[in-house]
């Protein structure tokens, strides 16, 4: 719980890459704010059924840095 200042600070202090929103907003238009807690990138809206292939792009992209 917490507003939202005090959870984006946990989320930061956690390591996270990123932090889901999901409010009244975007509940009531079927869509998950994601905002980059460790890149200067702007906040992306993403529909519901779009959120795993952006994980799953994350990933290959984590793979081939390290590979």
């Amino acid at each position: 719980g917490g507003s939202f200042a005090q959870q984006f600070k946990r989320a930061d202090k956690s390591g996270a890459k990123f932090a889901l929103v999901i409010a009244d907003e975007e509940l009531s238009k079927d869509f998950i704010s994601l905002k980059y807690l460790r890149e200067e990138q702007e906040q992306q809206k993403l529909a519901f059924e779009a959120l795993v292939g952006f994980f799953l792009a994350q990933d290959k992209n984590y793979q081939n840095k390290i590979d």
